[in-house]
């Protein structure tokens, strides 16, 4: 199953505060909301996933800048302040695998062990059902999950000295390392605004993988997608 419009391109899902509705951009679907306004979890997912923080909604963009033919569905885990449950984050994962995602963008974390048995079963279930999930890092030296799951493409912000846009290292911890200083976006009330950061990183290289993707029809390996 997939969800409607999305036929024919990849599909990534946006787990994160939403998409700014009062934009209209052709490549954002509706989506799915997890939470309320102010981050309480539904007892039913709703339709839609209106943002009202603005992370989600930049997010988004810098995935569509890096590949516009894409199409995203927004999956709403954060109301106005950037605070979820691993287990609301593990129902996101699980109903973006039941839609047809082709790729789960992450610009969220955690250090915390409660419910991180739950989150993994659900990366698992979603990399075999051939899902690709790409996860920010974090900082401080801390293992920040699910980046730092086995099966989870996790993503640190490149330092300065770093010419590529991205470098993929599959023996390390943290596979890939992509720019994400200085990325103009839009904001809320459809403005622009630049941002700075890993949560950035990790959805530029989810637009950047989603470009290989199409530009390679026939299918390969996703790890060569990366070299």
């Amino acid at each position: 199953m997939t969800f409607p419009g999305a036929q024919g391109k990849v599909l990534i899902a946006v787990v994160d505060s939403g998409w700014d509705p009062y934009v209209s951009e052709p490549g954002v679907l509706p989506g799915a909301s997890f939470v309320d306004e102010y981050g309480r979890r539904l007892a039913r997912v709703q339709l839609g996933a209106p943002d009202f923080h603005g992370h989600g909604t930049a997010c988004i963009d810098i995935i569509l800048r890096e590949c516009p033919h894409t199409t995203i569905v927004p999956l709403k885990v954060f109301g106005r302040k950037l605070r979820t449950s691993m287990v609301v984050v593990a129902e996101a994962i699980d109903y973006a695998v039941r839609y047809g995602a082709d790729i789960i963008n992450l610009s969220l974390g955690s250090t915390s062990q409660v419910a991180i048995g739950h989150l993994y079963r659900a990366c698992s279930m979603a990399r075999s059902a051939g899902v690709i999930l790409i996860a920010a890092a974090g900082g401080g030296g801390n293992e920040c999950y699910p980046a730092y799951f086995d099966n989870v493409f996790g993503v640190r912000l490149a330092g300065p000295s770093q010419t590529e846009n991205f470098v993929y290292s599959p023996e390390d911890d943290i596979e890939l390392s992509c720019k994400g200083h200085q990325l103009l976006a839009r904001s809320l009330g459809g403005g622009q605004q630049v941002y700075s950061g890993v949560s950035f990183a990790a959805a530029r290289m989810s637009g950047i993988l989603a470009r290989r993707i199409l530009e390679n029809p026939l299918g390969t390996h996703v790890e060569r997608l990366l070299r």
